[in-house]
């Protein structure tokens, strides 16, 4: 141990002398070094040098030289084919064909090779075909109920009324209701001294306009639709109760 502490001293004196000796002193302050730096105004300074021009390809030049390349790869294509073409043999020409007859003359000849159409048999005569039903009207065969009219629609009552007084010939007119074959209809029964269509036919075309889409029938007075019809009931216009 001795002789390792004496050892580490010789050491110690050894690197200190050295440092001594080599002019460094580490526990004294260093001076610092003037610099000078010379001012000068922005009119005095030197111009900055121009920056290079770097003339670089644009995007146009880029497609130009490819439009070009494409262009003169199109052409050598296109010469490469027609070269191949003109080396190659032609084909032989088809042999004319024989000469045909006119279309004219081959139909003609056959419409006289094929046999004449039967003649269209004679058809019997078409029978009248039945009118339509009038809106209304009972079917033959059907049975008709007649009542009282749920409703009573006051402009048809009072146009009815109107114009069945001063009627010459006219007697009576009743408004009753009719259900046959589920359609309900307004039934409208004249009396007069005389067969009169036309004031039958006056009395419907009253009444249609203002019936609400429901049908309207009018037939002539007779003992059958008294005892039908109008049996026990009173008439919507009376000639003999007319003031």
């Amino acid at each position: 141990r001795t002789g390792a502490a004496i050892s580490v001293a010789a050491h110690v004196a050894a690197l200190t002398a050295w440092l001594l000796l080599a002019g460094v002193h580490p526990f004294e302050p260093t001076t610092a070094e003037a610099i000078t730096i010379d001012i000068v105004t922005p009119e005095e300074a030197p111009p900055l040098p121009k920056e290079p021009n770097y003339d670089f390809p644009t995007l146009s030049d880029k497609s130009q030289d490819s439009d070009m390349s494409r262009q003169q790869a199109s052409a050598e294509k296109q010469a490469a084919q027609e070269e191949s073409q003109q080396a190659a043999p032609e084909p032989p020409k088809p042999a004319p064909a024989p000469p045909t007859k006119p279309k004219q003359e081959t139909r003609q000849a056959a419409l006289k090779q094929q046999p004449e159409p039967p003649k269209p048999a004679e058809q019997p005569p078409q029978q009248a075909q039945p009118q339509a039903p009038v809106p209304g009207a009972v079917p033959p065969g059907m049975q008709a109920i007649y009542s009282e009219p749920r409703i009573y629609p006051t402009a048809l009552v009072n146009a009815v009324y109107e114009y069945c007084v001063g009627k010459e010939g006219l007697s009576r007119v009743w408004m009753r209701q009719q259900l046959a074959g589920g359609q309900v209809a307004f039934a409208f029964v004249v009396e007069t001294d005389k067969p009169d269509p036309e004031l039958l036919q006056g009395i419907h075309d009253t009444a249609a306009p203002l019936a609400k889409e429901v049908p309207v029938v009018v037939m002539s007075y007779s003992e059958k639709i008294e005892k039908t019809v109008v049996q026990g009931t009173v008439p919507l216009y009376d000639r003999e109760l007319e003031f």
